[in-house]
């Protein structure tokens, strides 16, 4: 059941790494104001440039989760292999 668990928060965390790591590469292609601003004039919105170090910032923990409980998983199956 661990098992299950920890492959289910893997591929949340690789989910959430892409949906943060896609939100980042959306706002670094806007073309932002001397202020760091960017109006989208079809739904009114500005945007602030510094958010982009924040989903990318989120992208890369997400990854790096993924990549831990992968290697614990990886781990533990292979300790209990060499307990049996």
């Amino acid at each position: 059941m661990r098992r299950v668990i920890c492959w289910a928060a893997i591929l949340l965390s690789l989910l959430a790494s892409v949906l943060f790591g896609l939100l980042w590469f959306a706002r670094s292609q806007m073309d932002f104001n001397t202020e760091g601003r960017y109006l989208d004039e079809a739904t009114l919105v500005v945007h602030v440039e510094s958010i982009k170090l924040a989903y990318g910032t989120l992208s890369l923990l997400f990854l790096a989760l993924a990549l831990v409980l992968f290697a614990y998983v990886r781990w533990n199956a292979k300790s209990s292999r060499l307990g049996n």
